[in-house]
């Protein structure tokens, strides 16, 4: 049996490594690591799950409001037997959904009190900020062609696009090849480094750290 310790260790360490490896599926034009990750991610959220709602406050409204949410979040499910939409739609919302929103429950019963998390987290993000934006400004070849690959197969998409009229009509999308996905992860990573600042502002450590993390993801 895994010891929680190290489930809970390899918990922090979960998003940032998947901000690393995304960059690697980018360029090599695959999903393949990042869908492994969000797999191994389910199994550890199933693996921990158990005793961390066991261990939430049974009493606490913030709990119940969250399971308010997730019951009526499965419930909408029966929409889907006359919206006329494909069952795989509601399999993928699940996929990406309830595993996620199951981590509130693991926060909650095991809170961090050195944030480690949010520090991992945060570190993570803002190094994938500096290499986007870098990307962003010196645009290589291979981004260019990347991103030409990923605009021009998108579902919504009615026109083409060449490398030289690209950038002029992208927004910013880092190399997650969407924009969706870079304006949660800065903002996100805003929050965190502002309450990082403040939280260890009485003592003045690394005050600097996280102004430069402030800026670089507010930009």
């Amino acid at each position: 049996m895994i010891k929680r310790e190290k489930l809970y260790n390899f918990i922090y360490w979960l998003v940032p490594i998947s901000l690393v490896t995304g960059l690697v599926d980018f360029y090599l034009g695959t999903t393949k690591i990042t869908f492994v990750l969000k797999l191994l991610g389910l199994i550890t959220t199933i693996l921990v799950l158990r005793n961390a709602i066991k261990r939430c406050d049974g009493s606490s409204r913030i709990k119940k409001m969250a399971i308010a949410f997730l019951s009526y979040y499965v419930f909408s499910s029966t929409f889907y037997l006359f919206n006329g939409r494909p069952i795989s739609c509601l399999l993928n919302e699940y996929y990406n959904f309830i595993p996620a929103f199951c981590f509130f429950f693991i926060g909650m019963s095991d809170p961090d009190r050195d944030n480690k998390f949010y520090r991992y987290f945060l570190l993570a993000c803002t190094i994938s900020m500096v290499v986007g934006l870098s990307l962003y400004v010196a645009a290589p070849s291979w981004y260019l062609a990347r991103n030409v690959e990923i605009v021009s197969n998108h579902w919504s998409n009615t026109a083409s696009y060449g490398e030289d009229s690209l950038l002029s009509q992208m927004r910013f999308s880092s190399y997650f090849g969407d924009p969706y996905g870079v304006d949660i992860y800065a903002i996100i990573a805003l929050s965190i480094s502002l309450f990082l600042f403040f939280y260890y502002s009485r003592n003045k450590t690394g005050s600097w750290y996280f102004i430069l993390c402030i800026i670089i993801n507010f930009v």
